[in-house]
């Protein structure tokens, strides 16, 4: 089975959150509770300064802006900082699933990815994230596949080669 596609930010996102393993909702609720735990040193050092009674909404509003940026900066500035600094931004990638593991190629380099070197895999709606050695993983989105069918049958191959070795499997779609 046979996929191939230009690597996009969508690809290393995917890979990156998986190797992460937390979702959106949870770094949010991090970054909120960091930022509720500065709002209120802020409520209670405000009064102990030359500012009398400071403002409670002062305080929320820091901590909303606090949480924005938190957001913004991560998701959009460095992780695409990181993408473009890979080296693998927009460059094509071809993978084929085989007996002995997966064959990749790009710009010219090639090599196998061994079933035995295979630790987890994500199954999201439109991505299969192969996780192998220490913290490392690669994409193989829907986009790559010649049909809907081959990718679905691409899941199925991935799911029974795991299987065979009790790999658990790290999200299922």
């Amino acid at each position: 089975m046979k996929a191939s596609y230009i690597y996009a930010l969508g690809d290393y996102l995917d890979i990156a959150r998986t190797l992460r393993g937390q979702n959106f909702l949870t770094r949010f609720g991090l970054h909120l509770l960091a930022a509720t735990v500065l709002s209120s040193v802020l409520i209670i050092a405000l009064p102990l300064t030359a500012v009398q009674n400071g403002p409670l909404w002062f305080a929320v509003a820091l901590a909303g802006v606090l949480v924005a940026v938190e957001v913004v900066v991560r998701a959009n500035l460095i992780e695409k900082a990181a993408f473009r600094k890979s080296g693998m931004a927009q460059q094509p990638v071809a993978f084929d699933l085989r007996h002995d593991g997966i064959h990749w190629e790009k710009s010219g380099a090639s090599g196998l990815i061994g079933w035995e070197q295979v630790s987890n895999a994500a199954f999201l709606p439109e991505t299969i994230v192969v996780v192998f050695g220490e913290r490392q993983g690669i994409a193989l989105p829907a986009r790559g596949f010649e049909t809907p069918a081959a990718f679905d049958e691409a899941r199925l191959y991935l799911r029974s080669r795991l299987a065979e070795r009790s790999v658990a499997l790290n999200k299922e779609s």
